[in-house]
């Protein structure tokens, strides 16, 4: 993952958890203030290997790719942080929250 000191205000993270077998990973992105070319920017394995990539912040299409033929339908850039579109079972879902839930018990 990318430190936020590195992260630009004008951009944001997306992430794409694509099938096994994938070598590479692309973010086709559009209708903001600037466009990718096909098939879009590399996208970068994190220790996770969940594939992350920045994108202009006032992007409104993706597309994630593998180069080779294989990709998602067009899709609306979700406006919430953390995003992470899960491949193989076709949602978005927030990348690194983890909830934790403390209980405690009274002795009674």
């Amino acid at each position: 993952m990318l430190p936020m000191a590195a992260i630009a205000a004008d951009t944001m993270t997306v992430y794409c958890q694509a099938p096994d077998g994938w070598t590479a990973c692309y973010v086709h992105y559009w209708g903001g203030s600037a466009e990718s070319a096909w098939p879009g920017d590399a996208m970068v394995a994190d220790s996770n290997g969940i594939w992350v990539a920045e994108i202009p912040a006032d992007s409104t299409g993706i597309i994630f790719n593998n180069g080779n033929g294989t990709q998602t339908d067009d899709m609306a850039v979700p406006t919430d942080d953390n995003n992470m579109y899960v491949y193989q079972n076709n949602y978005w879902t927030t990348y690194g929250v983890v909830e934790v839930v403390v209980e405690y018990y009274v002795a009674g």
